[in-house]
């Protein structure tokens, strides 16, 4: 898991990385540099180089600066031996509290990517986050998805352009939920071709 994963949602590239861009992006500024909010994984077997490791877990206990960073993050390679199998990503109540603004943000996601055929995959997610602020108000965000992409025809498919000619397709939704209620929306997309 790492930077790329933040980025581009496809190719992990270690822990540490996603560790820090995640907590960046749940709002934790300068982070990154301090001692001893960066914990390895349990296990760094990757058989396959792909960046994915066979099966490896983080636990987040610490407290930098006001911030205390809790929770624990897995990865699972689906096949260790296939660089091109999928992953299974779990981030298990990652908690980041500021103690000097009273906040604190909880994030859980569930994340498979699942090698379907020959550059064909179907992802599936859900990505949880809650807010509490510093009067005490709660706020939820939930957003769960399935695209797929089925690449058409798989032999004009390569390596070097996985996406030249396919269909991509979505369903999901998205809720959010203050103290004025909860809102929801939700998605579907028709068959989308890439050409």
């Amino acid at each position: 898991m790492g930077n790329t994963l933040m980025a581009g949602m496809m190719q992990p590239s270690g822990f540490t990385g996603l560790s820090m861009s995640t907590l960046s992006a749940m709002g934790v500024q300068g982070l990154t540099p301090l001692a001893g909010c960066t914990p390895s994984p349990s296990s760094t077997t990757d058989v396959d180089q792909d960046g994915v490791y066979a099966n490896a877990t983080v636990t987040f206990s610490c407290s930098v600066n006001g911030i205390t960073v809790t929770g624990s993050m897995s990865e699972t390679d689906h096949n260790d031996n296939d660089a091109s199998s999928g992953y299974t990503i779990t981030v298990n109540n990652l908690t980041v509290t500021n103690t000097t603004t009273n906040t604190k943000l909880v994030e859980n996601l569930s994340w498979d990517l699942t090698k379907t055929g020959t550059y064909s995959y179907a992802l599936n997610f859900d990505l949880k986050l809650q807010y509490t602020d510093s009067s005490g108000g709660n706020f939820a965000f939930e957003d769960k998805g399935k695209p797929t992409y089925t690449a058409d025809p798989p032999g004009a498919v390569t390596a070097y352009d996985p996406f030249v000619a396919g269909t991509f397709t979505f369903s999901g939704s998205v809720t959010y939920t203050d103290s004025d209620g909860t809102y929801a929306l939700t998605r579907t997309s028709g068959q989308g071709g890439v050409h």
